[in-house]
């Protein structure tokens, strides 16, 4: 690194956002002005990177990443969406580290069932070597806090439009009816 070269830090949100609903919305809202508003340097990156979850394998009507993808765009049309078919965080973290020389790297998780299994994740010894884990608390900034992708997906499932609208975006709730998704 030359002397006056600032190192960047590449900040991920990940997730099976299967679909995106208003609770993952809200925190990208705070991680977007958390990250640049000043706190960090204006070269860092906030990455939203959609993936296949392994602790939610048994979980019916899931939407293939393709899906996903769209999905994010859609609910996170200002940020990055990490186009990276994954499973487990230390091959995204290997990727990045390819994609972004010399970067620092912090992961952050929700305090949902996912984010209060981090000690569960494949490498996780060897992922705290390589990123910070920050966790959000989504009951702190935001009213979405009973949000939920598995209930929005039983929702649809169950032709209970309306209950499945109050957690999503109009953009989202849009795109799952159009393309027939999570339905039996």
């Amino acid at each position: 690194i030359y002397k006056d070269e600032i190192m960047r830090t590449i900040h991920i949100y990940g997730g099976s956002f299967d679909p995106p609903h208003l609770g993952h919305m809200a925190a990208v809202e705070y991680l977007n002005n958390k990250i640049y508003n000043s706190e960090y340097p204006s070269s860092d990156l906030l990455l939203i990177c959609p993936s296949f979850n392994p602790f939610k394998i048994e979980q019916p009507l899931q939407s293939d990443y393709n899906d996903k993808v769209a999905m994010c765009a859609k609910a996170f049309p200002n940020n990055f969406i990490l186009h990276y078919n994954h499973t487990y965080m230390m091959s995204l973290i290997n990727h990045i580290q390819i994609m972004y020389y010399n970067v620092n790297i912090v992961i952050y998780v929700g305090d949902d069932d996912t984010g209060l299994e981090v000690h569960k994740w494949q490498d996780i010894d060897e992922i705290k070597k390589c990123a910070a884990i920050e966790s959000i608390d989504l009951g702190k900034i935001s009213e979405y806090t009973h949000a939920s992708s598995g209930k929005v997906r039983e929702h649809i499932c169950k032709a209970e439009y309306e209950l499945a609208g109050r957690l999503l975006d109009g953009s989202i709730f849009g795109y799952i009816i159009g393309h027939q998704l999570y339905k039996e």
